[in-house]
């Protein structure tokens, strides 16, 4: 597998970041409108961000945007990205990591719009997660990012992915985009607290409509199936890489 964990070796064109806008029904994000503006400012300057490939994210419809994991960069640099399909966000994040503690919950509650997710995968999860999430689409489409991995990755090469975002396309009915960030884990590796200037870049696949899916048999093995498709696409944009 390829490894994402260096830093890109050549100037980037910095990509114009829009705030990222709250998802009605996510935790509201009091400060988010600062927060959007501090990041939109060190996009531009610290983390010089380029995009490529914006132009397959299907525009204002629904979608999950799954992605490879090495820092806490990659949201910030997914929430910017993905701006061109023209949806509030909401960032699917590990209730374990995220809302452990009161102050770390009230801090991310407080400038993400950020919707937990349960890292074990129980169909139990997946259903609630579900039902909480075709709540909060009722008033129109959304760009979900969620990272299949389950977490950051040790070594900067992309995991496996977890069935997870198969069974949520599915339930959902909505398309995949899988995403490659790269730079991050330069900028702010995992034990890092504060990021060290670097460009980012976050590349775009082609969406994965799980309704042109191959049927594979029960509803768990197509999931799995999607999962693997996703994977599959986000290895191939580093292989194809030239950072």
């Amino acid at each position: 597998m390829r490894s994402t964990s260096g830093a890109l070796g050549r100037p980037v064109v910095p990509s114009p970041a829009a705030p990222c806008r709250p998802a009605s029904g996510a935790v509201a994000p009091a400060l988010g409108t600062v927060f959007a503006g501090v990041m939109r400012l060190l996009l531009r300057t610290g983390w010089p961000l380029e995009v490529r490939g914006a132009e397959r994210l299907p525009v204002r419809r629904t979608i999950i945007v799954c992605a490879n994991h090495n820092s806490h960069l990659d949201s910030v640099a997914l929430l910017a990205a993905t701006a061109a399909a023209g949806n509030p966000h909401i960032l699917l994040a590990a209730r374990d990591y995220f809302f452990d503690r009161p102050l770390r919950r009230a801090l991310v509650a407080a400038i993400l719009p950020i919707v937990p997710i349960d890292r074990d995968g129980s169909l139990r999860a997946l259903a609630a997660l579900g039902q909480r999430l075709q709540a909060i689409l009722a008033d129109g489409p959304k760009t979900i990012v969620m990272f299949p991995e389950g977490g950051r990755s040790p070594s900067g090469r992309i995991g496996r992915f977890k069935a997870g975002v198969g069974v949520l396309a599915a339930s959902l009915g909505v398309p995949v985009v899988p995403a490659l960030v790269e730079g991050t884990r330069h900028c702010m590796p995992r034990g890092r607290l504060l990021p060290r200037p670097g460009p980012l870049r976050v590349s775009f696949a082609h969406p994965i409509w799980p309704d042109q899916q191959p049927v594979v048999g029960s509803w768990r093995a197509e999931s799995r199936a999607l999962a693997r498709a996703a994977e599959a696409r986000v290895e191939q944009l580093a292989e194809t890489s030239d950072a």
